[in-house]
């Protein structure tokens, strides 16, 4: 896995400027620190957000309060 993610890196310019990730299971986190950490680069990993419904201050720092779904703090009227 870890020479594939390698060979994806060198070949495909990093086109994603942030991943947030919302209402995750109570695993996902641990998931993600022991199996998905490990093989993204420290460039990457800056720009992944794990956070709860419960903590939308995270959510507005990172999208407009337009683009946000009222239920996570903001003002978009659109579904979630």
């Amino acid at each position: 896995m870890v020479e594939i993610m390698t060979e994806i890196g060198l070949r495909f310019p990093e086109m994603i400027h942030s991943c947030i990730f919302v209402n995750t299971p109570m695993f996902f986190e641990n998931f993600f620190n022991t199996e998905i950490k490990p093989i993204i680069g420290e460039k990457n990993l800056t720009k992944v957000v794990i956070t709860g419904e419960s903590a939308p201050e995270e959510l507005t720092e990172n999208i407009l309060s337009e683009n946000l779904p009222k239920i996570y703090g903001g003002d978009c009227n659109c579904s979630a």
